[in-house]
Parts: structure tokens; sequence; C-alpha cells
């Protein structure tokens, strides 16, 4: 089925035949559950391969082969056959539900969808049933396929999934568009699979145990196994990932201060998500390991964009990466950006540095043609009125003000006031405009004060 001619001249000439046959059923369903609006996450997997002591030698992608698309399509059309004979039959049986996706998460996704396409998209709008319809969605995905972050919009998309679960109760699976699921065909691998064979086995020999005879006792029985096993699935999982990180942080124990390429799978307020695509590991970056300004953190977007610079990391960029450290222990793999960073990226970097600094040029010309600059000096290389050419200088935005720890007018604690502010004048004394209006409050005063008083002007000196 891909293209191995020494394995094919190995089989028989009807074992092909079967095979090819299967194959094209296979591909029909597939396609009839792409119609219905399945979604296909083709995340790539990865396999750590061990030497003779135990210690990973090296981490490939798990090449994803027609052979396991036909028994992938295969086994799902068995499981919706079974689910559906229990469902005809209003018969109890632990099926595999998978809920519609988290509307808050979702529009997160949706949002990031909007700024790469450039329109507003409009197939991730809630239905009349207040969700997302899945078909939808792979349309969405299908125009970003060759959209460079693929990869990590699909693995976003992922986790705005609501999670896979076992249940007496039969929802649906929305991630496969199936009215019914179950899990039917890995008895010897997993618990419910067995209790669906039994169950199954039940009901077509007509040998049903005394104890399953009533139905609410096994309703109850049937619902704390499917609790039991969605929570050893979960802690599973959780394990296979340990398991997973502990050996990609041991792979990497070894290769400090050694560069690579990598592509920004996440972004967060602390930080990068980083897989670097020769050794099919993920790190992360810091925001307090990059240097040069202040990040802030776009949560709409989800990117990183430097306050001054207008930089910005964004998910599927490309970065030259290198590894600062590794700890073994608690599974990580801390990078830093290499100098040289993508010629792509410091170019868009390098142009939004150019836009800034002409919109601010601009408003800088509005200003002064305004008379908005007070009497100081004018910034930006304009003259102050001895002639001289002022400093350049640049405004400190409110959010760097704000980073800094600076409250309106109020001054930051621990730092020394750069000039000493005026004291307010007392409320009783009078505002002097001029020496003609010093001698009229002078003469004032020497009227009441009968004269040569303490308000009398002073005699002039020779």
């Amino acid at each position: 089925l891909d293209g191995d001619a020494e394995l094919k001249e190995s089989l028989s000439a009807p074992v092909q035949e079967n095979l090819h046959a299967l194959y094209e059923a296979s591909q029909r369903l597939r396609a009839q559950r792409k119609t219905r609006g399945a979604l296909d996450f083709d995340l790539p997997e990865t396999v750590i391969a061990l030497d003779d002591k135990g210690e990973p030698m090296a981490i490939h992608p798990l090449d994803r082969l027609n052979a396991h698309k036909l028994i992938e399509d295969l086994m799902v059309a068995a499981n919706e056959a079974v689910a559906e004979r229990f469902v005809d039959k209003k018969q109890p049986c632990v099926y595999r539900i998978h809920e519609p996706p988290n509307d808050e998460k979702l529009e997160r996704f949706a949002k990031l969808a909007k700024m790469i396409l450039g329109r507003r998209v409009t197939e991730l709008e809630p239905g009349k049933n207040g969700h997302v319809s899945p078909k939808n969605l792979m349309k969405v995905m299908d125009e970003l396929k060759d959209h460079p972050a693929k990869r990590a919009l699909d693995s976003l998309l992922l986790r705005s999934m609501m999670q896979a679960k076992y249940s007496v109760e039969n929802l649906g699976h929305y991630g496969l568009g199936s009215e019914a699921y179950l899990h039917f065909t890995s008895p010897i691998r997993r618990y419910p699979d067995l209790i669906v064979h039994r169950l199954l086995k039940e009901r077509v020999s007509g040998k049903v145990r005394k104890k399953d005879v009533d139905e609410d006792n096994l309703m109850q029985e049937l619902d704390a196994i499917a609790v039991q096993s969605s929570e050893c699935e979960r802690t599973a999982t959780d394990i296979e990932r340990a398991v997973a990180a502990l050996h990609s942080a041991w792979f990497m124990k070894d290769k400090v201060g050694e560069v690579y390429e990598g592509v920004v799978q996440g972004v967060a307020e602390f930080g990068l998500f980083v897989v670097l695509t020769a050794v099919n590991v993920e790190g992360m970056i810091r925001v307090a390991d990059i240097k040069g300004d202040y990040w802030a953190f776009d949560e709409v977007r989800l990117r990183l964009v430097g306050e001054r610079s207008g930089r910005q990391f964004s998910i599927g960029d490309v970065l030259q990466v290198k590894v600062a450290g590794v700890d073994v222990a608690k599974r990580q793999i801390g990078l830093v950006i290499d100098e040289e960073i993508s010629v792509a990226q410091e170019k868009r970097a390098e142009q939004r540095g150019r836009k800034e600094t002409q919109r601010g040029q601009r408003a800088d010309a509005r200003e002064v043609r305004r008379g908005k600059r007070g009497d100081g000096p004018v910034v930006r290389g304009d003259k102050t009125a001895s002639g001289n050419r002022a400093p350049t200088q640049r405004p400190v935005p409110a959010t760097k003000k704000k980073a800094r720890g600076d409250r309106g007018d109020q001054q930051p604690s621990g730092r020394r006031p750069s000039a000493r502010p005026e004291p307010p004048a007392p409320k009783d004394r009078p505002k002097i405009s001029g020496p003609e209006e010093l001698r009229r409050i002078f003469d004032e005063k020497s009227k009441k004060g009968g004269g040569g008083g303490k308000g009398a002007p002073p005699k002039k000196r020779r």
C-alpha cells in the first residue's frame, strides 16, 4: 500500500487482492467521515529509540502510512457498528463520548485564524445548537493546511477540544462526527472494550448473567466502570507524557550550548514553547531570557510584542535557538534565542520599527504645528529657542511605565526625584504680575496701616 516492492513480492496474489479491496473500502469510509465533519488532526508522533543500557539515543517521528490509516478506518467502522447495535436495542453499554469544544478556547483559535486568513471566519461562529460544527472546523483547517504554522495551529485546536471519556449515556462523538461510538476492537489492552465484548456476547447468545438482568443495577455498575476507566486513562496519559519528557531531557543533557532551528509551538505570558525540528524535542524560552526590550503578551493573537522595537514572536515563527540548560529531574529543557535569528523575523522587526518611527515623526510634526509642545525643547532633533539642536528624546510608553513601577505622577519607590518640586504658594500671598502691581499693593497696605508702617515701601538706596 505504501510502495514497498520487496514486501509486495513476498505476499501472495489473493492476499494482495484482499488488501487492496480493504484499502479501497477504508478510503470510502474516510471520505464518508470527512463529509459528515470528522476532525483529522495530522499531528506527528515520536518514537524514542533506546540503546542496550536503556538510554535514549534518538527520537524519530512516527510516519503515518496508508497501512495505519487502513487499520484505523476499519476499527472506527467496527466501533460505530457495535455502538449503533446497542442504541437500536436500547441496551445498557459503556460508550466513548466526546463533547463539543470549550467555547472560550475555541474563540481564541478563531481570532488567531482570522488574523492569519485576513477575513472574518464565519465558519467558527456557533450554529443553532450553540456549538461550532466539526465540518466547519475542518473547512478552516483545510484552508490553513499550507501555512507554516499548521502543526502549531493543529496543536492549538486540539487543546481547545474537550477530552474524550467513557460514559453510560450516549452523547455522541464530536471529533468523529458520530452519533454513537464506543471502544470494541481492543479488548486485550482496554478494559471498556472487554466490558463491551461481555455485554455483546450476553445479548447475542441470550445467556444474560443473573446480576445483569436488573438493568438499574447494571447501569450503576457500568457507570462506576466508566468513571474509573476515564480516570485511569488520564493517569496513563500523564505518565506517558512524563516519560517522554524525561527521555527528551535525558537525550539533550549533553547538548548544552548547541544551536538548533526551532518552531514556536506555543506562546504564554511567561515564555515561548519551541520545538527543535532536528531532534523532535520541545523546550522553553523564558521571557526573562529574551533581552533588549520589554515584552507584552498579546492574549488575542497569542504573541509577545516588544514595546520599544515592535519585534514580535508568534506561533509558527522559525528561530535559531541555543540549548541553555537541561534539568533531567524536572524534565525541563531551557532555550535562549541565538544572536543570529531567522532572516525573515529580523526583516519583519526592522520594518515594524521603521513604521513606528515614521508614525512618531508625523505625530511630532503635527504637535509642533498645533503648538502643543509648550516652552520646553522640542524633541526628535528639532531646534530650541537658542538655535541649538536639542537631543533626541523618546516618550516613555504607558505600558513601559507600568512595567517599571510608575503610577501616574507618583514617584517610584526607591528612586531620588530628578528635580525638587516647588512648594505650594501660601493662600494669602497675593499674585504679582509686575512693578506697577507691586507699587499698588504697597500703597494699599500703607493706607491700612496709617502710612509709614510695615506696609510702606522701602526707601530707595543710592
